[in-house]
């Protein structure tokens, strides 16, 4: 049977069917691919030939959430150059608006 070795383990994990089945679905069944690759382990206790045995599973890592950046401000565009002119008090403002 095939055995996996895990860093920072000192021993391998003897792949069970089940056990690579979970790691096909979540890193493909092509295990050239599987060095580098992160997984949870897990124990589970299954019932069979009468009695209760103690597995190795396989699930997700779940990586933890990343830090979110703090929302950039607004950028500028399209900015409008400002025209140095008098202004006469009693001049109308434009509004621009299309009812006047």
């Amino acid at each position: 049977k095939p055995v996996l070795f895990f860093r920072g383990a000192g021993k391998g994990l003897i792949v069970s069917a089940p056990v690579a089945r979970q790691i096909a679905t979540l890193h493909g069944s092509e295990t050239d691919n599987w060095p580098g690759k992160r997984v949870a382990l897990f124990a589970e206790d299954v019932e069979a030939f009468g009695k209760t045995h103690r597995v190795v599973r396989v699930k997700p890592l779940v990586p933890p959430e990343p830090e979110k950046p703090e929302p950039a401000a607004p950028a500028l565009t399209d900015a409008a150059e400002i025209e140095d002119h008098e202004i006469d008090a009693e001049d109308e403002i434009p509004l621009g608006l299309d009812d006047e």
